[in-house]
């Protein structure tokens, strides 16, 4: 016959593996209505440190308190007048992974550029951090465009 003890420690063991295994994700969203009336809800997984603010209209995201990236959202013509005046400048890379964009690198600095609605807004985005750590940022972005109602 077991012992009573033993089957409250083999509870206590289970509940234990539970919480270790049981993964908690947490995300920081932020809402902005744009000059044009459109509503961009920008979201970041926070769940390892990564973190933002949002203050005079600049985006600062950063990982453990060190600055990783800062940009702007720009809506309809400026976004498509400011790209076009880039891309006439210099050369971009597309890529579709995690999501639609376009970086270039000069001087040590990566700029990119995010259709969040094409034609109607976009984000542009800079950064001196190493390549890695803009990638795993861009990992942990997510964004998405609405008309307001």
């Amino acid at each position: 016959m077991e012992h009573p003890a033993m089957k409250r420690l083999a509870g206590i063991g289970l509940l234990a593996l539970t919480v270790l295994f049981c993964g908690c994700t947490t995300a920081k969203s932020l809402t902005l209505l744009t000059d044009s009336g459109d509503l961009v809800k920008l979201t970041l997984d926070t769940t390892d440190g990564h973190d933002w603010a949002y203050r005079d209209n600049v985006l600062t995201i950063g990982f453990r308190d060190t600055k990783v990236m800062e940009g702007v959202l720009l809506s309809g013509d400026g976004y498509e007048r400011f790209v076009e005046r880039l891309k006439e400048e210099y050369e971009f890379t597309h890529e579709t992974t995690p999501f639609s964009l376009d970086w270039m690198v000069r001087d040590g600095e990566v700029t990119l550029l995010f259709p969040i609605d094409p034609g109607r807004v976009g984000m542009i985005l800079s950064s001196r951090a190493e390549g890695q750590a803009v990638r795993t940022v861009l990992e942990k972005l997510s964004f998405s465009a609405k008309e307001k109602e």
